[in-house]
């Protein structure tokens, strides 16, 4: 799959991976073909990319309409302030009755609780009988759509890195549960959607963001303990400069360690009102060189091979002086993916040979080493 920007599609392109809203409706079914009709559509809806077929391979894991689904919830969540009674005018009784019966329950009594843990069953599943888990999917948000694709994209990763970690079953669940809606006490904070840094007493009503979530979430009927404290934890570093408690080490609950790792990553990679994204290999070696201090170095590890340094589709400059683009990851080399080169021939971009680096020592000794990323597609 190649990532591709919607503003550069010239048609008959097929899509190769579902396209959906931040609020879950499904956009571009997987297959279809796109046409000026479709890519006007995605314009609209502020999806400023796709994937297309291609050599390029992007480990997204979990599928699409699952996510999808995640999506639908947390954004009614977000919009009606957690109204269970919402729940039973966006779902069919074949909907509740599904819902139900994985939390062992009958009847119409459903709260938020029994559909979030649905679908972190669900998404553990697909991480089952998977080891050395990459995720390298980047979802469809943009700046204005940012809130619920980043819960959502947080606790994809947290699922991910909890499993290569080794928890059990609980723990995974748990933890994906948790940042489902870890962030949510963020829709009140309205001021932070301007186009300036933060002052002073903005930042610290902002840091509010995790007690009321926390207090919030503890009502939420179904939502396990450990994973509301994530909501409450997650801003706490493990040097003790974090907030709100300046909590340290193991004083931190491991499941809001892997949430803190996991929300700096993708918040950063995100372009937001007041800053634009930065490059993933640059927040990936942010992370790596902040191991130990604001971050547990032993979930660091695992984060650092589970979300690897580039993303596949980008274009990179190597040492050599060509280009490639990132084709895929690799558990064991995360910092050396496979690539593709990038051939020049009059006016065409050709995609050339596709040269798999086999270690860390082989790439920085070659000329296959990568200096950058010379192009991406947000």
């Amino acid at each position: 799959m190649l990532r591709r920007k919607v503003s550069e599609l010239s048609g008959g392109e097929i899509n190769a991976l579902m396209v959906y809203t931040h609020d879950g409706r499904e956009l571009v079914k997987r297959g279809v073909e796109i046409t000026p009709l479709i890519a006007e559509k995605l314009k609209e809806q502020r999806i400023s990319f796709i994937y297309t077929e291609s050599p390029v391979k992007v480990s997204e894991i979990y599928e699409r309409n699952i996510i999808a689904g995640l999506q639908k919830v947390v954004n009614c969540f977000v919009e009606t302030g957690g109204n269970s009674a919402e729940i039973l005018k966006r779902y069919n009784d074949a909907d509740i009755k599904i819902f139900l019966s994985t939390n062992n329950e009958l009847g119409r009594a459903i709260a938020y609780g029994h559909i979030l843990k649905f679908y972190a069953e669900k998404m553990y599943a697909m991480l089952c009988g998977k080891s050395d888990i990459i995720y390298d999917f980047i979802d469809y948000r943009g700046k204005e759509n940012y809130f619920v694709f980043h819960m959502v994209n947080t606790c994809c990763m947290c699922m991910a890195a909890a499993k290569n970690f080794g928890m059990d079953k609980s723990a995974v669940i748990d933890l994906g549960i948790g940042t489902m809606l870890y962030d949510y006490q963020m829709k009140n904070m309205t001021f932070s959607l301007k186009n300036s840094v933060l002052k002073p007493g903005e930042m610290e009503k902002i840091q509010e963001h995790t007690e009321k979530a926390y207090e919030y979430l503890r009502s939420v009927y179904g939502m396990p303990s450990s994973s509301s404290a994530i909501a409450l934890q997650h801003h706490e570093r493990y040097n003790g400069t974090g907030y709100p408690k300046k909590l340290s080490g193991d004083n931190i609950l491991i499941l809001s360690r892997i949430a803190s790792v996991c929300d700096v990553y993708d918040s950063m990679v995100t372009e937001r009102f007041h800053r634009p994204a930065y490059n993933p290999e640059e927040v990936w070696d942010y992370i790596k060189m902040n191991s130990g201090v604001i971050f547990d170095p032993e979930i660091t590890a695992v984060f650092l091979r589970t979300i690897p340094r580039y993303m596949p589709g980008d274009t990179v400059e190597l040492i050599c002086g060509k280009y490639g683009v990132v084709a895929e990851n690799h558990f064991e080399r995360p910092e050396n993916p496979d690539i593709i080169l990038i051939e020049k021939t009059g006016e065409n971009d050709i995609i050339g040979m596709k040269t798999e680096k086999k270690s860390g020592t082989v790439a920085a000794e070659g000329n296959f080493q990568i200096i950058r990323t010379a192009g991406r597609i947000r």
